[in-house]
C-alpha cells in the first residue's frame, strides 16, 4: 500500500483534499484488490451529447440532471467527457470503477458502460441491464485498470421501448487507482 506522501506526490491538490475527506467528503480508500489508495472524484452537471440525436425525442437538462426519452424501440450511446487531475510522475491515472447514480423509467433500459481514452476505447462493462429503478447508484468495475492518458470519455449505452422511455442521469463518480 502507498503511503500518504506517494498519494499526494501523484494526485496533488486533488489528492491532498481527497485524502483529508474535504473535497468530496469520501475519503481516500482502498480498493480492496491490491492495497492501492482510490480517489472518488464526483462530476455533477457534465456536458451529455447522443451518438445518434435523431433517435432521441428529448434531451434536456434541469438542476443539473440530464433526461434524454428515446425514440420507440430504438438504441443510443449517450457521451460524456469528463475532467481528470493531470498525470503527474510520468503516470497516467488508472481507473478501477465508474460510479453513476441514475433513474430508468419502465420504457428504458442502461445496458452498459464504456471507457475511452480520447477516440479509444480501453474498457467496456455489459449486461447491466437496469431497468424500472427510481434514483439508483451503480457501481461498475472494470479489470485490469485502465490507464487513462490523454482524456476519459465515458459512453452509455441505452436502450427504449414503446412507453415510458425515460432515462436520467444525476452524476457520475470515478474511482481512480494510484
Amino acid at each position: 500500500m502507498i503511503g500518504k506522501r506517494e498519494f499526494l506526490r501523484l494526485f496533488g491538490g486533488v489528492g491532498a483534499a481527497a485524502w483529508a475527506g474535504a473535497a468530496t467528503g469520501t475519503p481516500a480508500m482502498d480498493d480492496g484488490r491490491s492495497g492501492a489508495h482510490c480517489l472518488l472524484v464526483w462530476g455533477h452537471g457534465l456536458s451529455l451529447s447522443s451518438a445518434d440525436p435523431a433517435r432521441l425525442q428529448l434531451a434536456a437538462t434541469a438542476d443539473f440532471t440530464h433526461r434524454v426519452t428515446g425514440a420507440s424501440f430504438s438504441t443510443n450511446r449517450l457521451l460524456i467527457p469528463f475532467p481528470l487531475p493531470p498525470a503527474t510522475a510520468g503516470r497516467p491515472p488508472r481507473i478501477a470503477a465508474i460510479r453513476l447514480r441514475f433513474r430508468v423509467g419502465e420504457g428504458a433500459r442502461l445496458e452498459d458502460v464504456a471507457l475511452n481514452d480520447g477516440e479509444v476505447r480501453v474498457a467496456r462493462h455489459e449486461g447491466l441491464a437496469q431497468i424500472n429503478c427510481d434514483w439508483s447508484e451503480e457501481r461498475v468495475e472494470f479489470s485490469g485498470l485502465p490507464a487513462i492518458r490523454t482524456a476519459l470519455g465515458l459512453s452509455l449505452g441505452v436502450a427504449f421501448a414503446a412507453t415510458e422511455r425515460e432515462f436520467e442521469l444525476g452524476a457520475i463518480g470515478v474511482e481512480l487507482v494510484a
